[in-house]
């Protein structure tokens, strides 16, 4: 499909990524989470401390550490969001963002 045919579809970006996660929402479960968190205040917290994380790692070491410092930031914050019996299937290392990334490129 080419990126005409899904503007045609979607008035844009913003549109089409609500088509996208509203097409998750359908088929993918929603994890459980603990019910001392909502979802907004959740986003804004990690939000904020990625921003924090990301100006450490520039001004530490021009973002060479940044993959390190994401883990350590998730396996701070993703017990206190997420029940254990989610975070157990939850791969926080490192070499996962590395991971992730040359899977998506052999898609392409």
């Amino acid at each position: 499909m080419t990126k005409g045919a899904l503007y045609f579809h979607f008035p844009s970006k913003e549109h089409l990524s609500q088509g996208v996660l509203h097409e998750q929402d359908q088929w993918l479960p929603v994890p459980e989470r603990s019910c001392y968190v909502t979802a907004p205040e959740t986003a804004d917290v990690l939000v904020g401390a990625f921003a924090g994380v990301q100006a450490m790692s520039q001004a530490v070491c021009e973002y060479q550490d940044l993959l390190t410092r994401s883990s350590a930031l998730l396996r701070h914050l993703l017990p206190s969001v997420a029940l254990s019996s989610v975070l157990a299937s939850v791969d926080l290392t490192a070499g996962r963002g590395e991971a992730v990334t040359a899977e998506l490129r052999a898609r392409l």
